[in-house]
């Protein structure tokens, strides 16, 4: 996880293979259910979290789970202290970075980043459009 200095920004990023499994996550999942996502909405996020899933790069990456700015605090700053963040840990690593979105608007921040789009689809249920993005790692900085 990663706070903006003036912590208005924040970032969840994760390593893809190393996702975990158990009581606890399927608690967690509960409570996200119940009091973020709504009973209402799970069909609709269900369906598309598997169709994510399945479409997903197999390889060992870094998953970006959430790219966030407060709203009223959009100078940029945040955002590319959050980039460097990812990029910087991409990087060392030598990992891709995948994200998904759902949003025109993030789409193109992510394009700006240097993240290029490897698959879309279209909920035919929904008619909402995911686009999956990927960033290569930097082979400036490795060893």
């Amino acid at each position: 996880m990663f706070l903006s200095e003036n912590e208005k920004g924040l970032a969840i990023v994760y390593h893809l293979h190393n996702e975990k499994s158990g009581l606890r996550v399927v608690l967690s999942e509960l409570a996200l259910v119940l009091f973020g996502i709504g009973l209402f909405r799970l069909p609709k996020i269900v369906r598309r979290d598997h169709y994510i899933r399945k479409h997903r790069s197999p390889q060992k990456a870094l998953y970006a789970w959430i790219f966030a700015v407060d709203p009223d605090s959009r100078t940029g700053k945040e955002a590319r202290e959050i980039r460097d963040f990812i990029f910087e840990k991409s990087d060392q690593e030598n990992l891709p970075v995948l994200a998904e979105t759902s949003m025109p608007q993030n789409k193109r921040v992510y394009e700006r980043f240097g993240f290029v789009e490897y698959h879309q689809w279209e909920d035919p249920k929904t008619g909402m459009i995911t686009w999956f993005l990927r960033r290569d790692p930097s082979t400036k900085n490795q060893k």
